[in-house]
């Protein structure tokens, strides 16, 4: 399977809490926490992609992306790379959801989303690697 490429995103409130977003996702048949993410659109950059699968998503616009790396989230099944980011500065912005996207909006501390990982609630590979390498970065 080859998709062209999609970009995903930490979003970091001024206090320090996090969004995910809770969707049900039809391959696992659950509701998954995850960071706004979403495919390339033409020829989008990386860039442009997650800030605007963070405002379609969450409402929210950034002030300040910020590249964390980027991934391969499943190299034995697919060369799909995701450009991972951390989003800073949030202002208020628009949210424009696909016809078929039903999506709840969590804010929640780093810590908590941390104790949800360990806990087995949150089981995307994305949004794992974005908290931790998050964390890791700024040393909290």
């Amino acid at each position: 399977m080859l998709r062209g490429g999609a970009s995903a995103v930490l979003p970091v409130c001024e206090n320090g809490d996090i969004i995910l977003v809770r969707q049900y996702r039809h391959a696992v048949k659950e509701m998954m926490f995850e960071i706004p993410a979403g495919c390339f659109e033409g020829d989008e950059s990386p860039y442009d992609c997650a800030a605007r699968e963070l405002e379609e998503e969450t409402g929210f616009k950034a002030g300040r992306l910020t590249l964390l790396t980027p991934m391969y989230p499943s190299a034995g099944f697919v060369k799909e790379i995701i450009y991972l980011y951390y989003a800073e500065n949030l202002t208020p912005g628009i949210v424009h959801l696909d016809s078929d996207e039903f999506i709840e909006i969590i804010k929640t501390p780093l810590e908590k989303a941390v104790k949800m990982a360990f806990d087995g609630e949150l089981r995307d590979s994305k949004t794992l690697a974005a908290i931790f390498m998050y964390k890791a970065l700024k040393g909290i």
